[in-house]
């Protein structure tokens, strides 16, 4: 008899000193290139790019983030909702993130009757970012998030995606904007997501 009551309190003693929250498994799968000519001088953005992603996610505490290696059909319908639901699933993840880079295309600013100035180019980092829930397949979230970058826009396959020599370049420092906007954004479609 005396058992039960010091039972049910426990669950309450050990939220009482902290113990983490659980956290949501997230799957992420490989980012697709719209224009493969647009990232010719980057390292390996389709795998670089969702596990950058995946490393921001687990930093923010909210998140187990895991890397499938595998990509779904960009289409929407019954194959993109089944090799969403069989990833999340082989993974043991509750949401899946898929992208596509669509825009990482360099332009030259024009100077006057049309002459090219300099070396100064712009870069956009342009990525259409979707969250699926993991066992129904249904897009939670489809978000196109846009970064720009200035003056010395080529990066050079010397610098792989995501380490910190890529990060110093002016690209690198558009993708960290995008990707802690990305961060921000996927939070705020999880937050009231039940597990």
């Amino acid at each position: 008899l005396c058992a039960a009551p010091i039972a049910a309190a426990e669950p309450q003693a050990i939220q009482a000193q902290g113990t983490p929250a659980a956290k949501k498994k997230i799957a992420l799968v490989q980012f697709d290139v719209a224009n493969t000519q647009h990232v010719d001088d980057i390292s390996n953005i389709y795998d670089g790019l969702p596990l950058a992603l995946a490393s921001r996610l687990e930093a923010s505490g909210e998140f187990l983030p895991v890397y499938a290696g595998r990509s779904i059909p960009a289409e929407a319908g019954a194959p993109q909702r089944e090799a969403v639901m069989q990833i999340a699933g082989e993974a043991g993840a509750q949401f899946l993130i898929s992208g596509m880079v669509v825009n990482a295309g360099t332009s030259r600013e024009k100077g006057y009757l049309g002459t090219s100035i300099g070396g100064y180019a712009k870069r956009h980092i342009e990525v259409e970012l979707a969250v699926y829930d993991g066992l129904t397949g249904a897009r939670l979230l489809l978000r196109r998030l846009d970064e720009q970058a200035q003056g010395d826009v080529r990066v050079g396959n010397d610098k792989p995606f995501g380490s910190s020599i890529f990060f110093e370049t002016e690209l690198g420092q558009a993708t960290n904007r995008l990707l802690d906007v990305a961060v921000k954004d996927i939070r705020a479609a999880l937050e009231n997501a039940p597990f």
